[in-house]
Parts: structure tokens; C-alpha cells; sequence
């Protein structure tokens, strides 16, 4: 369920509003009678490839060909580390 307020309402309870959301609600913000905003609750991925999606589908990433990302994570070639450190010096 959602709970609606106005503008005036929303930036006089903020603090208010965003424990109501924090705990789960949804809070709508209204001007002159029409809903200009909605407030929600952030969902936290629960793996790499969920949120890979999530960026996806929301329009912060763009999609390549790449038919499925494999997020497994990578070996690491022996003495990497060694390495690295030594091109540093």
C-alpha cells in the first residue's frame, strides 16, 4: 500500500517519509491533485548478474551481442602479483 502527500507535505515530513520507505512502503508525491512522483524502496541485487540486468533494463548500461555474460570470476595466472609489483618499480 502507498501513502500519498503533496509537495508541501513531502518536503516537511521528509525525514518521516524516508523511514516509511526504508521500511518497505511506497510514497507517492502529488501536485494539484496528479501523482508527479513515486518513492520506493531501494532493492539491493542479489548476485552480479541480477545487477547486470538491473543496469541493463534501466538504461545506465547498454546491452552488447554478447549473448550471456560470464561473471564467473577469472583465474589468476601465477606470479600476477609478482609481476605487477615489479613493472611499479
Amino acid at each position: 500500500m502507498s501513502h500519498a502527500y503533496s509537495i508541501y507535505e513531502t518536503k516537511a515530513r521528509f525525514s518521516e517519509i524516508l523511514r516509511m520507505v526504508k521500511a518497505g512502503k511506497e510514497v507517492i508525491v502529488n501536485e494539484r491533485g496528479h501523482s508527479i512522483a513515486r518513492i520506493l524502496p531501494f532493492k539491493k541485487p542479489d548476485n552480479l548478474q541480477e545487477h547486470w540486468d538491473w543496469l541493463c533494463s534501466s538504461g545506465q548500461i547498454l546491452k552488447t551481442n554478447i549473448a550471456k555474460k560470464d561473471f564467473s570470476p577469472q583465474k589468476q595466472a601465477k606470479g600476477a602479483l609478482e609481476r605487477f609489483l615489479k613493472e611499479r618499480e
